[in-house]
């Protein structure tokens, strides 16, 4: 299954199969809930990047190849000049005991254009880095030319893996494939059961694509019909201490690390419902289990911010870290009882702020008839207030005097959902607003001041947060319940975009959906009611 396939499956979370654990014991036991799963998420989850990624340059550099014993190699590459190659390399056979694959050896291949090497570092180098989310200053970078590869016409998918010395500090690799004229030669990158596929073909006859990949990865290279695929290879080193050197996380240990938090927090709901059920029977050495441990809801915070529009975010959405959180919590938070939605969370800070007024005349308040130590009514009439105030310059005085945590959930398919119960509320109180969150804090990022004067020197200063998160709850739970919301909107782009000549199961429900809503706001119905017939007409007209 790849991304895409497996994002699709989480997003139809009813039919979600989650993950066939046989034994649901947790390995080991979680003693703190909350601060287990942040400590994951912050761990080996936090990798914002991707094992292996492509960009194509229609500008890129003529790198002016010259090749020892062969001389200056034309581009786009001919037929001429890629047999010439092959002569000089050496090679390696397919399954079939066929020649498809030559090296030329990096050590003979020489770029008279200077600006060819600067380029690879100073354009390709640092964009591919960041999107391999390696981390590490680029000044210890260094992009070795291992060979110049030809691939030619065969019939079979190739596998290919290529082995790195334990004492290599060589963390990735770098393809930039050169233009020529071929078709076939899909490249297929695959990790822990994800494939990226990248295309070779098709970007322009002068264009180049460069693809990176970490070490650890496998390739399968589709066939060539016809013409060569010709790519400089570049080893990616990194130069600093061993320790350092980027890696892959390891996705293994995460999901080891997850299963003990959701198994111990499964037991521990288990284990409040038992004590409720029986409240007269005797402790075991389970007793510690008390509720207080296992949360009603857990909010972890996303990392990226996503569009406000309804119909725009949902699971597909995510990318980065959060796209890797998902697709780590999904299998688990299904197979042991747990309910998943996304939220766009408002976060509001309250507090004094106090300014120097600029007033109209020298003497006393802006009205010019009051002295400096009275308080006259021109003070409260806003209207006597010209001077204007520059909000990015106010700070509150004091500390924060109240604050607000207003939360718009939606299903991982996007469908608007409401969140009620005691929880909810708390969530929204002053005073619990934090303790649902992890992974980040609310008064972190970009925030939007407003200031509602008060007085002429001082008022109340707003600071603004957005977030998204995912919000994790058990299926059954006596204190969070969710809802169909408003879907009218949603369910009017989705069903308008649909190219299902029949109604899809998805199609179904999100109609079902709409009719309950509708039934339950009569009023509004009877708008929309109206309104359908108007569009009806109209269309039947045109």
């Amino acid at each position: 299954m790849d991304s895409v396939q497996e994002i699709e499956a989480i997003e139809d979370w009813d039919n979600y199969k989650g993950l066939d654990v046989e034994d649901e014991t947790p390995l080991g036991v979680s003693f703190d809930i909350k601060d287990d799963l942040e400590s994951v998420l912050c761990g080996e989850l936090r990798f914002n990047g991707s094992f292996a990624h492509q960009i194509n340059y229609s500008d890129a550099v003529n790198p002016c190849l010259h090749l020892d014993g062969l001389g200056r190699i034309g581009l786009p590459l001919s037929e001429r000049e890629a047999r010439e190659i092959i002569g000089q390399s050496a090679s390696t056979r397919n399954s079939d005991g066929k020649d498809v694959i030559w090296s030329f050896p990096g050590d003979k291949v020489r770029f008279d254009n200077p600006g060819w090497e600067a380029w690879i570092k100073d354009t390709v180098g640092p964009a591919m880095n960041a999107a391999l989310d390696t981390r590490v200053s680029l000044t210890v970078v260094q992009y070795k030319l291992k060979s110049l590869t030809l691939r030619g016409r065969h019939t079979n998918s190739i596998d290919c893996f290529e082995e790195i010395r334990d004492d290599s500090q060589q963390y990735g690799t770098l393809s930039i494939i050169l233009p020529s004229h071929h078709v076939g030669g899909q490249v297929h990158i695959i990790h822990e059961g994800t494939t990226k596929t990248f295309n070779t073909e098709g970007h322009g006859v002068l264009s180049m694509t460069a693809i990176a990949a970490y070490t650890a990865v496998s390739q399968r290279l589709d066939p060539i019909h016809s013409g060569y695929v010709a790519c400089l290879s570049y080893g990616l080193t990194f130069l600093g201490k061993p320790e350092s050197i980027p890696r892959l996380p390891d996705l293994g240990r995460a999901m080891t690390q997850l299963r003990r938090v959701f198994g111990s927090w499964r037991q521990r709901l288990d284990f409040a419902d038992d004590s409720d059920e029986d409240e007269d029977s005797d402790e075991d050495e389970d007793s510690d289990f008390d509720e207080a441990e296992a949360p009603e809801c857990v909010a972890c915070l996303f990392h990226h911010t996503y569009d406000d529009g309804t119909a725009n975010f949902k699971a597909m959405a995510l990318r980065g870290s959060d796209l890797l959180m998902l697709k780590h919590i999904a299998p688990l938070a299904k197979t042991y009882g747990f309910n998943l939605h996304l939220a766009h969370v408002t976060y509001k800070e309250r507090g004094h702020a106090s300014f120097n007024s600029v007033r109209r005349n020298r003497g006393g308040c802006p009205c010019g008839g009051c002295s400096d130590d009275m308080i006259s009514s021109c003070d409260e009439d806003p209207a006597d207030w010209s001077d204007t105030v520059d909000v990015n310059k106010l700070r509150m005085d004091d500390d924060v005097e109240s604050i607000e945590v207003d939360l718009s959930i939606l299903g991982l398919d996007g469908m608007p959902m409401r969140m009620s119960g005691p929880t909810t509320e708390a969530i929204k109180e002053d005073k619990d607003g934090y303790k649902y969150f992890i992974n980040g804090s609310l008064d972190y990022g970009d925030r939007k001041p407003s200031f509602e004067r008060e007085r002429r020197t001082w008022g109340t200063l707003t600071y603004t947060y957005k977030h998204c998160a995912l919000i994790i709850t058990p299926e059954e739970s006596a204190t969070v319940d969710f809802a169909v919301g408003d879907v009218r909107e949603f369910a009017c782009v989705a069903l308008k975009s649909s190219t299902s000549e029949t109604p899809t199961a998805k199609e179904q429900r999100l109609v079902e959906a709409l009719l309950a809503w509708l039934t339950k706001n009569r009023t509004v119905a009877t708008t929309a009611a109206s309104v359908l017939a108007v569009n009806v007409t109209a269309a039947n007209l045109g």
